[in-house]
């Protein structure tokens, strides 16, 4: 077989000060809002206020984020909203808009400025993304009116990591892991009160939002969560607690999701743009060569194409579109075929798809063999 050249670039994340919270390809112009979706930057009261405003209203946080909430059908308008509360946080109120401080958010901003730049920038992206998402949680369960059991706090602080988790897995991992330099570098305070320890009520907030990430993809975030949620006893439970809100997830708000744009939304790449916000920049001097018998080139998946061997095969679908499957042995509904990786869970990051990959290859061992001494 011919040699096949190909040439390399290595290429480092880099992060430009200013608010990374989400941010999508193609352009902000070609994507709709969702109209049910509202957006209100208040003016301060306080003149010390009012650059947060500015720059949280210049780089179009809340835009995007109705952007983001396109495949959700809401019965009425859901007002997300930056107001001065007179503290780090406002309580919502059914009927009221869901409000995301400009105190909290002037509070991320003088932590994040401390830390190294990247770290800085990361931080600053996480905080007020997770800050978002909450606040939007609270108000969708009113909306929607999703059974509560525990804490509302709580409930809304779970949905908002699943949500990055389940729709973004890029937006997943830079927000978790700014949101846990966050919680370090603000002397593990997060939105204003001492986290004394795990069973304290704003503890509980913090270590929920981080338990989804940990429960959603154990491979990916273990590493990064090692000082902080990996130090406790809830780590054991964050498998099941992910599990149980999935299935609560698609019995209460999945109806409620168009599946068309859901797959438009996750197909985006949030978090990268082209003013430099989390952006691919090549390290000079990086360039190198090395021979290859075969390459092969992943260019970015929209989900699993239906015409030919799907359709053919009778294939079972879940409700996002993708080949159904289970987890524990990768079979679908047609003998003999297995799915495993974005086939099985639609767009993702690669750590999925190596893990899967064994799993399923081990899954098909066994069937062929009867038995296997494949990893899992």
């Amino acid at each position: 077989m011919s040699s096949v050249k190909c040439v390399m670039s290595v290429a480092t994340v880099g992060l430009a000060l200013s608010y990374p919270v989400l941010s999508a390809r193609p352009a902000l112009a070609q994507i709709p809002s969702n109209p049910q979706v509202e957006i209100v930057y208040a003016r301060p009261r306080a003149a010390s206020l009012q650059a947060v405003a500015n720059r949280l209203k210049s780089r179009r946080v809340l835009e995007e984020f109705a952007q983001f909430m396109l495949p959700l059908k809401l019965p009425t308008t859901l007002t997300v909203q930056f107001d001065q509360c007179g503290g780090n946080a406002r309580l919502y109120k059914p009927g009221e808009p869901a409000t995301i401080c400009y105190e909290l958010v002037d509070q991320i901003e003088k932590i994040a400025a401390k830390s190294a730049d990247d770290d800085g920038e990361m931080m600053l992206a996480g905080a007020v993304t997770q800050a978002v998402f909450h606040a939007a949680a609270n108000a969708v369960f009113d909306i929607l009116d999703v059974p509560i059991w525990g804490r509302r706090e709580d409930a809304a602080d779970r949905l908002a990591g699943f949500l990055m988790v389940e729709v973004g897995s890029d937006l997943a991992y830079w927000t978790i892991v700014g949101t846990a330099s966050f919680f370090q570098d603000s002397g593990k305070t997060w939105t204003g009160s001492q986290f004394a320890d795990v069973r304290s009520p704003e503890a509980q907030r913090f270590y929920n939002y981080l338990c989804m990430a940990l429960g959603g993809d154990r491979e990916t975030f273990t590493p990064i969560l090692r000082d902080t949620l990996l130090k406790t006893g809830r780590v054991v439970w964050c498998a099941k607690e992910y599990s149980d809100l999935r299935f609560a997830f698609n019995k209460t708000i999945m109806p409620h999701v168009d599946p068309d744009l859901l797959k438009t939304i996750q197909s985006m790449e949030w978090l990268k743009a082209d003013d430099g916000r989390l952006a691919i920049k090549e390290v000079e001097g990086s360039r190198f060569e090395f021979k290859a018998d075969l390459v092969l080139l992943a260019m970015g998946f929209l989900g699993p194409r239906k015409p030919g061997m799907v359709e053919q095969a009778g294939l079972a679908l879940d409700p996002r579109g993708n080949v159904l499957a289970n987890v524990k042995d990768y079979k679908t509904s047609v003998p003999k075929l297995f799915a495993a990786g974005d086939m099985r869970r639609g767009q993702s990051l690669v750590v999925w798809a190596i893990r899967e990959g064994r799993q399923c290859a081990r899954s098909i061992d066994e069937s062929l063999m009867g038995s296997t001494t494949l990893p899992r």
